[in-house]
């Protein structure tokens, strides 16, 4: 008895690193009669190349190049070119078992079914997990049992891939072009030309997870409006075919609708005026599935165990307080931007305005020690006699927001200065990594250390705090250390050796 042609259908898109690990499987299946059919939609990167040294290999192979029209448009020009009796889709990035088409046609021969699904196994950089399962190895269920395990989404997903069809119900152009998601799109019109449809128990498609160029993997408002359009649209044709599932098909479009919105949530996309239209969309179609906020239903994690108008009920309103608690915290942002703006235009109006020089005093104490105080009055009183031109600009060290202002103001002649201390090593580690990062703002321009102590503990950690310092300090080009003790002169001496350091006692 000859064999039925089965005619597989690959769509090709940049998918160099994956594509013969793909074909390798669908060539070496241990069934023969097959027609491959790869559709290159517009490679650039060298997929088509591999797709022809492929089909010179072996003559079931046909290669078709199009222009680029996305994935449904690849499957539709697929389908014109397929003669077989049986046709199944394999994504090419992903790969099957080398059993699976003979098993499926022998499903189909031993059947009378108009379609024949596996299990498939999920693929996560070598991680590998079997998606679902059932209790049957086999089991033969009619179009409206299918539509219920599509609606549940636990046992059946709307995949075109790990299915074969007979030829004569797939109708022309079924792939819906310029939108994603759009197996969901024809599940529902394929499984109407269906009377019986057999499930296996096996897992022979393997589905990779970890492509990031995948359109599953891609976050975008696009690709939401996408999987909300493409959702509603299989409601509704479900509810046309099978009026009695309605309640049920509604109620499982409610929870996929809350989904959605929460990836809105989540992505903070829902902030965005882009989002309006697809958020008051979701909102009405809710509201007419009766799902509004229950008052006095304390909120709840989401869990869809239970599908009633009740749970549906409370997670509306989970999710209403998930947008209330994200817009409570853009106000506290929003306020706290306010905030530092007015802080920046009190400290430009009183520090930056003008021509005068200006001498930058960095780590100023904001904090009451009366030594450090002491050092700042001293600092000032310095400034003031040797410096009388100039305009002291104090930056305390919760003052990091200033240091851009700041920047730009500073001229040649301008000087910048760290505050006097104790405070260079590991003594104070925290304000010695604040002070670094005020000064590494200042590379070009001139730069004194009013008199320190140094100090860097003598271990692992103090030798790394060492380098990190001795990296900032070699790379300011004006730069002067005063010390205000002998053993900090003689260390920073030593140092200075190794880069560009000027010490003075």
């Amino acid at each position: 008895m000859t064999e039925p042609l089965v005619s597989i259908i690959i769509p090709v898109y940049n998918v160099e690193k994956y594509l013969d690990k793909c074909l390798t499987t669908v060539v070496f299946q241990n069934y023969d009669n097959l027609q491959i059919i790869l559709v290159d939609d517009g490679s650039t990167d060298n997929s088509l190349s591999i797709c022809k040294r492929w089909s010179s290999k072996d003559e079931r192979i046909e290669v078709y190049s199009k222009k680029n029209g996305g994935l449904s448009d690849a499957r539709n020009y697929g389908l014109r070119y397929a003669k077989g009796e049986y046709i199944s889709f394999v994504d090419s990035d992903d790969w099957i078992s080398l059993n699976m088409i003979s098993k499926m046609v022998s499903v189909f021969s031993e059947n009378d079914v108009d379609m024949v699904t596996c299990q498939f196994i999920t693929v996560n950089n070598g991680n590998a997990k079997l998606f679902f399962h059932q209790d049957k190895k086999l089991n033969i269920i009619d179009r409206k049992g299918m539509f219920k395990l599509l609606l549940e989404d636990n046992n059946m997903t709307s995949h075109v891939w790990r299915k074969m069809y007979k030829r004569n119900l797939i109708p022309k152009d079924v792939f819906e072009v310029g939108k994603n998601f759009e197996d969901i799109l024809a599940m529902p019109i394929l499984v109407s030309r269906c009377k019986k449809i057999a499930c296996m128990n096996e897992g022979l498609y393997f589905y990779r997870t970890s492509n990031d160029k995948s359109i599953v993997n891609t976050i975008s408002l696009r690709n939401i409006e996408d999987r909300f359009y493409a959702l509603k649209k299989f409601t509704d044709t479900l509810i046309n075919i099978e009026p009695k599932l309605k309640k049920f098909a509604n109620r499982a479009l409610a929870i996929k609708e809350i989904d959605i919105y929460r990836d809105l949530i989540d992505t903070r996309m829902i902030r965005n005026r882009e989002s309006l239209s697809l958020i008051i969309s979701l909102r009405e179609d809710l509201r007419e599935k009766n799902c509004r906020v229950l008052p006095g239903i304390a909120p709840k994690l989401f869990g869809y165990s239970i599908v009633s108008s009740k749970t549906l009920s409370i997670l509306t309103y989970e999710l209403l307080e998930k947008q209330n608690s994200l817009i409570k915290r853009g106000i506290r942002k929003f306020k706290s931007y306010v905030i530092k703006y007015k802080k920046r235009k009190a400290f430009n109006a009183k520090y930056l305005s003008g021509n005068n020089n200006l001498f930058v005093v960095l780590g100023v104490p904001d904090y009451g020690n009366l030594g450090d105080q002491a050092l700042k009055f001293a600092e000032y009183n310095f400034i003031h006699n040797y410096f009388p031109d100039f305009k002291i600009v104090p930056v305390g060290l919760n003052d990091g927001d200033l240091i851009r202002n700041i920047k730009r103001k500073v001229k040649n002649k301008d000087i910048i200065a760290q505050q006097a201390g104790g405070n260079i090593g590991t003594l104070y580690p925290l304000i010695h990594n604040t002070q670094l990062s005020f000064l590494s703002s200042f590379k070009k321009d001139r730069v004194f250390v009013f008199p320190q102590t140094l100090y860097f503990k003598d271990d692992n950690e103090g030798e790394q705090y060492l380098k990190n310092t001795e990296s900032i300090y070699r790379d300011m080009q004006h730069f002067l250390l005063f010390t205000r003790d002998k053993f900090s002169y003689n260390f920073a001496q030593k140092k200075s050796a190794r880069g560009r350091c000027n010490v003075n006692a």
